[in-house]
């Protein structure tokens, strides 16, 4: 299980890839910021979450595209069945 600390860390983690960074962003010590993100870094439940939620951002990220890509190509179809108006 994963203290909420450890949950916020692989929140910020994906926002720059400095683990320093996202361990102070997290709550963790100015001081040992590095040394800590590091160590998070090598957690295997905490390694196991990241790569969940990277997956469901990268599947997210998928049906996103999807829908974006079919609403471009029904309004180049819209446009083209309308004529160039007015050319």
């Amino acid at each position: 299980m994963l203290s909420p600390k450890q949950i916020r860390f692989a929140q910020e983690y994906p926002l720059d890839f400095n683990a320093a960074a996202a361990a102070r962003r997290a709550g963790y010590s100015e001081n040992g910021a590095k040394v800590t993100g590091c160590r998070l870094l090598t957690n295997p439940n905490l390694k196991s979450y990241m790569a969940a939620k990277q997956a469901e951002s990268a599947e997210k990220f998928e049906i996103d595209r999807e829908v974006i890509v079919g609403q471009i190509i029904g309004a180049i179809a819209l446009a083209q069945s309308q004529g160039d108006g007015g050319n």
